[in-house]
């Protein structure tokens, strides 16, 4: 009588043995081999060296002919930098760059700078992005810096967006400058950069105290 299926003992998968003779090596590979192991310690030292010697000056030479030129250190911004803002050694990352794709006016440093504009994350710094000549060196052509007592508006930090608001008497207010930037905070004032029609509503009304400012998301 025949044994149940199930109940039939099934052979053994096949398991590789780790014992008995290796695999062997194509000849090519197992003469190499065999000289590199008989070679003395000194050898084979001098062998490595050279190996990497090798790899070192195909990697300079790859480097030095490359159609963009050789590295070149460049200063780039580390995050999304805003107008008007100080820049400060953190803001800022050294990296190398091939020579024929860096700006010709590109900075190397940044030390007591201000933007003049916007710099995107990982774009190389130059000195057209710097600021010159105070808080005016971060104003578009058709901007005006305009000095707002601090005691009129909320804890904000230069590179803020806001909305400049002008209160009336009887409650009533209205927008003189809207999603403006904030240039620089000093002790006494922040400065804002406004749209040059509507400096003198917004100096107005900062020297009656009668503006304040909505804080706009970035």
């Amino acid at each position: 009588m025949r044994p149940p299926e199930a109940s039939r003992v099934r052979p053994p998968r096949f398991v590789p043995s780790l014992d008995g003779t290796p695999a062997a090596l194509p000849r090519s590979l197992d003469a190499l081999s065999e000289r590199w192991f008989r070679a003395g310690p000194r050898l084979r030292l001098a062998l490595v060296v050279a190996l990497l010697v090798l790899a070192a000056t195909g990697y300079v030479a790859r480097i030095t002919t490359s159609p963009w030129g050789a590295p070149t250190p460049v200063l780039v911004a580390g995050a999304d930098l805003a107008q008007g803002q100080d820049l400060r050694a953190q803001d800022v990352q050294r990296a190398r760059w091939p020579a024929d794709l860096v700006p010709s006016d590109a900075v190397l440093d940044v030390s007591d700078a201000r933007l003049a504009t916007a710099v995107p994350a990982g774009t190389v710094l130059t000195a057209r992005h710097l600021a010159s000549g105070g808080v005016a060196g971060a104003l578009a052509d058709d901007q005006a810096a305009v000095a707002v007592p601090r005691e009129l508006l909320p804890r904000i930090p230069a590179g803020s967006r806001v909305d400049l608001v002008g209160a009336a008497s009887d409650g009533t207010a209205n927008v003189l400058a809207g999603d403006v930037p904030v240039l620089r905070v000093d002790t006494d004032d922040a400065w804002v950069a406004v749209p040059r029609a509507d400096a003198a509503a917004v100096a107005g009304a900062a020297a009656v105290g009668a503006l304040t400012a909505v804080l706009l998301p970035p």
